[in-house]
């Protein structure tokens, strides 16, 4: 049996990939898009918002059962030893809590600017002086992040380059918030659960990409990436701390 999890590219390609896989001698394939209903993500009637792809991609999945994505257990990448021994390693020498961000992404469309980056980081450092901030991202962020970390008064740490993709989750997994840009650190976070806040530029149509889960928030703007301004994001983020520090206490 094989599990499909590709992106919809149409009909006519599902039908090819289809031959193809049973050419090569598979029996059962599951997951395929075959019709127009699993090849869209369905439009909410009353915000007119896409249902998010991992919604999507749970109807295709439907002869496995009922797949309920509220539940943490759906989302569990099953981190081996090895992965948890370098995240810890990772952020070792950061002050606990700490904050995740990641300034990259392979879409120059949905990049906000180096620029912004350094005012919310200076403007969050004053607010959260007591946290740490953990940087992810590609090698090719590295360099970018170190500017970064520069105005931010509570340790740093510059990963950039240095982690595999679950590497990457594993570290995260302990922060208290997540900022960053459409790209994948934002679903590694989450589905680590951590509260994420995610940019978003008119790359994608809302919300077939944003993080799943009420604890989640999303800033979308259709303008472009570069309308959202920085008071918007420091607004949110204080929010989403509050929140988390009202559920904590209730807890």
């Amino acid at each position: 049996m094989m599990i499909y999890l590709m992106p919809a590219r149409g009909r006519l390609n599902a039908f090819r990939d289809w031959i193809f896989f049973r050419l090569c001698g598979i029996r059962k394939i599951v997951g395929l898009p075959t019709t127009v209903d699993l090849q869209n993500n369905r439009i909410d009637p009353e915000t007119g918002f896409q249902e998010r792809e991992c919604e999507r991609l749970a109807r295709t999945l439907s002869a496995l059962g009922s797949i309920d994505l509220a539940k943490a257990a759906s989302w569990d990448l099953l981190l081996t030893e090895h992965e948890l021994k370098i995240g810890d390693r990772t952020i070792s020498k950061l002050n606990h809590p700490f904050i995740t961000i990641n300034m990259g992404g392979k879409v120059l469309e949905n990049d906000w600017g180096a620029a912004r980056w350094r005012e919310l980081i200076e403007r969050l450092s004053g607010l959260y002086e007591n946290h740490g901030l953990l940087i992810v991202g590609a090698a090719e962020d590295a360099e970018r992040a170190k500017l970064v970390a520069c105005n931010w008064r509570g340790s740093t740490v510059n990963a950039c380059g240095k982690l595999m993709p679950r590497e990457t989750a594993a570290a995260m997994r302990s922060a208290t918030l997540f900022i960053g840009h459409d790209s994948g650190p934002l679903h590694l976070a989450a589905a680590m659960g951590v509260p994420c806040l995610g940019l978003f530029s008119a790359h994608n149509r809302p919300a077939k990409w944003h993080p799943y889960g009420q604890q989640h928030r999303s800033i979308h703007s259709m303008s472009g990436i570069s309308a959202i301004g920085v008071d918007e994001v420091v607004q949110a983020v204080v929010s989403m701390m509050s929140a988390r520090v009202l559920n904590e206490h209730r807890a």
